[in-house]
């Protein structure tokens, strides 16, 4: 069986990026996290990932590249990691999925306790998603 698909995104807006603290009884509840989620029927990933935005924090992004794949730790997903502009709206966090939503630049993200796969994310990544 083919593992489930998700894609999350590092949501840029000037030099800050969009986290949010986990709401769901996961056993990441209350620990920061990127934006995203499952792809759903016959969807792209950047399709997902704008949809996912809208849903989760309320605004409208653009998927500029994909720039990796990681191995989820819950429910054997793919995910696949980009990065995103925003381009409108004022950030209003589902109260389903995120208890808060919040701007950081990446020197004020490092020591956050974060969810393994966005930990694992800036560790590799780090000089890709620098602004």
């Amino acid at each position: 069986m083919e593992p489930r698909k998700g894609v999350m995104g590092i949501i840029k807006k000037e030099n800050k990026i969009l986290l949010g603290i986990e709401a769901k009884d996961t056993p990441y509840h209350g620990m920061w996290r990127l934006l995203g989620g499952k792809l759903e029927g016959n969807e792209t990933h950047a399709e997902a990932m704008v949809r996912e935005t809208k849903e989760e924090a309320d605004i409208d992004i653009k998927v500029i590249k994909f720039i990796g794949r990681v191995q989820g730790t819950v429910n054997d997903v793919m995910i696949d990691i980009c990065v995103t502009e925003w381009l409108k709206g004022d950030i209003k966090p589902n109260a389903r999925e995120f208890k808060e939503l919040r701007w950081f630049t990446l020197e004020e993200a490092k020591p956050l306790k974060k969810d393994p796969v966005t930990e694992q994310f800036f560790k590799v990544y780090e000089k890709i998603i620098k602004p």
